[in-house]
């Protein structure tokens, strides 16, 4: 992300302590001036509304333990036109129903009621690509007015 945004800032937030320490080292040149990772939790993210142009989440969605409020949580954090962009495991492949089931934390969801609350929180002009038999990246936006 920073080299795709040469003049502007990162923000990364993780639940894991792990993986925070882990990209906070990664990232040890550009920290505390472009780059601004910390630990915590997509439910109650610690930015003011309207901050970020683009939210990402790559593989993650599907440990949020309550979407309704997460997708709601990076709405409100997003800019007007602002994108949400994300990969998602399909819940029709036999890979990822295999580690659904192993791993308890794990939920996927039909992508139609991925797309139900997203809208339902407000995004818009859902956009979506395959990649393989087993994830779909979805792209979304934040309305850029609302009247």
């Amino acid at each position: 992300m920073l080299k795709r945004c040469p003049q502007g800032q990162v923000y990364g937030i993780d639940y894991s302590e792990e993986s925070v320490a882990m990209s906070q080292k990664k990232n040890k040149r550009q920290l505390g001036s472009r780059c601004f990772i910390e630990q915590g939790n997509v439910m109650r993210l610690p930015y003011e509304d309207g901050k970020f142009d683009l939210v990402t989440a790559f593989e993650t969605v599907y440990f949020w333990p309550d979407l309704n409020k997460s997708f709601s949580e990076v709405y409100r954090v997003l800019k007007p036109g602002g994108m949400f962009m994300f990969s998602y495991a399909l819940d029709s492949s036999a890979t990822m129903r295999y580690w659904a089931e192993q791993i308890e934390a794990m939920n996927i969801l039909p992508i139609d009621e991925i797309t139900k609350i997203l809208t339902d929180a407000g995004f818009e002009n859902l956009q979506t690509a395959t990649k393989g038999d087993y994830t779909i990246n979805i792209r979304i936006q934040k309305p850029k007015t609302r009247f």
